[in-house]
C-alpha cells in the first residue's frame, strides 16, 4: 500500500511502445536499471507503466532502439497539482465557500419564540435585543441559563422558560402563568369596572370600596369596586380620600350574542396541472418576487399561492409556488352545513371557557333562512370581571394638595 502511494506521489505514466524492436527496448531498460512495470502485449503492441523521473532517462534507450514511447495516460500527484494550478480561481472559491460556511455556522441566524400569549413575540425579541441577544451573534456568546434568568426577572407572569440552541437557531419556549388580574401589574390607582351589562352574581372585595352587592344590575363601564377610599376620623368626619388599586373577585351574570352563517352555494377550487415556481426576497417592507420571464406572459384564470418562508431577523427568503385553478359551482348538503356551524360554535365555546367563562344557558339555534343556514341566539354566562379604569385626580384630590403624591414621597 505504501509502495503504491509512493508511486502515485511520484507520478505514473501509462506508455504504449511504438517501434521495430520492443524486446530490445525492455532489455536495455533492465540493463540501465530503469524500472518499468505492468508490461503487457496485445496484438504485438507493448504497453507498460513508468514513473516520471524514470521516463526522463529513456532518451538514450529510445535512440538505440529507434522506438517511440507514446504516453497514453497520466496519473499521480504532479498531474493532479498541475490540473488545479490551471483552475486557481475555482479552487480559491471552494476554500472561501467552506470557510464562509464554517464561519456562518458559528452564528445565530434565527430566534424562535414559542408559547407567548399576552406578551407578543416582537416584545420579547426587543427585550432580548437590549440584552445583546439577536441574529448574527456568535453561538459561543449565548448563555441559555442567563437568558432564562433575565426573562423570569423581567416578566413576573412568565412561570417557565426554556432556552436552547438547535444548530444556528435559538429556541425560547415560555409558559405564562394564569394571572390575568391587572392589579398585579398596575402601579397607579384604578377602579374595577364592568365591561358589559349584567347582574352581579357574587362579589368579594380585597382592596377598595365596593359600590355594588350581589343581585345588583350594572351597566357597561359602571364602577363595581372603587379605588377611592374614604379616610374617616373621629365623629365620622371625612378627613380625606385616598386612591388605591381596586381588587376583588366579581362574577357577572350576562348574555353573549352569537351569530354565524353558512351559504349552501360555494365555489370549489379545481386545480389544473399548471404550476410555476419562483422565489422572493424581502427586507423589512420591501419585497421582490422572481419568476421565469415566460410565467409573466401566461394568462391563468385563477392563481393560488403557496409560500415556504425562511426568516432571518428582518430578512426573509421565500420559495413560492403558484397553481392555476378553476372555480366549480357546488352546494353543501344540509348535513354538511350543520356540521360546519356546529364545529365553529364548539370552537367559540372552547375559546370563551378558556377565559374562565361558565355557560349557564344555551339559546343558540340553527335555522334555514333562504339560501343559507344560520346559527343565532344568546348564551347566558357567568363571567369574571377583570376590567380596570384609571382614577382621575378630580375623584380624590382636594384643595389641600395631593395626599397620594405626598404619601409616595
Amino acid at each position: 500500500m505504501a509502495h503504491t502511494f509512493l508511486k502515485w506521489m511520484q507520478g505514473i505514466l501509462s506508455v504504449k511502445l511504438v517501434g521495430p524492436s520492443p524486446e530490445r527496448f525492455v532489455n536495455l531498460c533492465r540493463s540501465k536499471n530503469i524500472t518499468i512495470y505492468r508490461i503487457s502485449c496485445q496484438k504485438k503492441k507493448y504497453t507498460f507503466c513508468i514513473s516520471v523521473s524514470e521516463y526522463k532517462k529513456l532518451k538514450p534507450v529510445v535512440k538505440k532502439t529507434k522506438t517511440f514511447p507514446k504516453i497514453i495516460n497520466k496519473q499521480g500527484f504532479p498531474f493532479f497539482l498541475n490540473h488545479w494550478k490551471q483552475k486557481q480561481g475555482f479552487l480559491l472559491g471552494i476554500f472561501l465557500f467552506f470557510g464562509l460556511l464554517v464561519f456562518m455556522s458559528k452564528l445565530v441566524w434565527t430566534i424562535d419564540i414559542q408559547g407567548e400569549y399576552t406578551h407578543t413575540k416582537e416584545e420579547l425579541l426587543k427585550f432580548l435585543n437590549k440584552n445583546e441577544i439577536h441574529s448574527f451573534v456568535f453561538l459561543k456568546d449565548i448563555n441559555c441559563l442567563h437568558i432564562e434568568e433575565d426573562i423570569r426577572k423581567k416578566y413576573k407572569d412568565i412561570g417557565w422558560v426554556s432556552a436552547q440552541l438547535n444548530g444556528t437557531k435559538l429556541l425560547v419556549r415560555i409558559k405564562e402563568t394564569n394571572m390575568p388580574s391587572l392589579y398585579q401589574k398596575k402601579s397607579i390607582p384604578v377602579h374595577l369596572v364592568s365591561k358589559r351589562d349584567g347582574i352581579i352574581s357574587s362579589i368579594v372585595t380585597r382592596t377598595g370600596h365596593p359600590l355594588v352587592k350581589m343581585g345588583d344590575e350594572v351597566k357597561t363601564d359602571d364602577i363595581l369596586i372603587s379605588g377611592v377610599v374614604d379616610i374617616i376620623g373621629d365623629n365620622d368626619l371625612l378627613l380625606r380620600k385616598h386612591p388605591c388599586i381596586a381588587d376583588g373577585e366579581i362574577i357577572l351574570k350576562t348574555e353573549y350574542k352569537y351569530e354565524n352563517n353558512r351559504n349552501f352555494s360555494y365555489l370549489e377550487k379545481k386545480y389544473t396541472k399548471r404550476e410555476q415556481q419562483g422565489f422572493a426576497i424581502q427586507i423589512k417592507e420591501k419585497r421582490l418576487e422572481i419568476f421565469p420571464p415566460s410565467f409573466t406572459r401566461k394568462k391563468w384564470k385563477n392563481i393560488s399561492t403557496l409560500v415556504e418562508k425562511k426568516q432571518y431577523n428582518q430578512l426573509s427568503f421565500d420559495k413560492i409556488k403558484k397553481f392555476e385553478y378553476e372555480n366549480k359551482p357546488k352546494k353543501y348538503t344540509m348535513e354538511e352545513a350543520q356540521n360546519y356551524l356546529n364545529i365553529k360554535f364548539k370552537r367559540y365555546i372552547k375559546k370563551i371557557t378558556e377565559k374562565g367563562v361558565i355557560i349557564q344557558e344555551n339559546n343558540v339555534k340553527i335555522d334555514k333562512i333562504g339560501e343559507k343556514l344560520q346559527a343565532k341566539g344568546t348564551l347566558t354566562v357567568l363571567e369574571p370581571v377583570k376590567s380596570y379604569r384609571k382614577i382621575l385626580d378630580s375623584e380624590w384630590r382636594d384643595t389641600e394638595g395631593n395626599e397620594y403624591s405626598r404619601s409616595k414621597s
